[in-house]
């Protein structure tokens, strides 16, 4: 891969992990208050929305981003000479893509049934703090299992941008 390629990609790579990491994930106050002031304070909130998970929406954008040169021509030949580093940025695109949208209704699901019971506690005064649900904290193992695929397919591939730009810049400096 030529250094000037290496660059440009590598750039708008970062770019589009930069763009994920400002979005940051948003903390939840529940993590920090009491259990009761928490619930009243959510059950206030109707649109409450929890984000997904920053370094996977990072790794989406920057592979999205990456694309910008290659579709602009700005790496001619590259998708003839490295036909398969351009099926992996397609299949992380696609795979990291269709994961966010998983997460997204599973976390959507999370928060249905937490507004549920945190509605509950608050419309009984006598109510005791409910017992946490397990399961509720943290995505199931087979969707945090595709993720770390996901985070291993985009390190593979920002190594193959990366491994020869500094064994070029190696060179020039010998």
């Amino acid at each position: 891969m030529p250094v000037e390629c290496s660059v440009t990609l590598l750039m708008f790579a970062g770019l589009g992990l930069l763009a994920g990491l400002i979005t940051g994930p948003g903390g939840a106050a529940s993590a920090r208050v009491s259990a009761v002031i928490a619930a009243r304070y959510y059950s206030e909130r109707r649109e409450r929305h929890t984000p997904l998970p920053w370094f996977p929406r990072g790794m989406f954008f920057s592979v999205l981003l990456s694309w910008v040169p290659i579709l602009k021509g700005w790496c001619r030949g590259l998708l003839a000479e490295h036909f398969l580093f351009a099926v992996g940025l397609v299949g992380c695109a696609v795979s990291t893509g269709a994961w966010l949208l998983v997460a997204s209704f599973f976390q959507r699901s999370v928060d249905a049934v937490r507004a549920a019971r945190i509605e509950e506690f608050v419309s009984d005064p006598l109510a005791s703090v409910p017992a946490p649900v397990r399961g509720m904290d943290a995505p199931p193992l087979w969707l945090r299992i595709w993720n770390w695929l996901n985070v291993a397919v985009f390190a593979l591939l920002m190594g193959q941008i990366v491994i020869p730009l500094l064994i070029s810049l190696q060179q020039q400096v010998s």
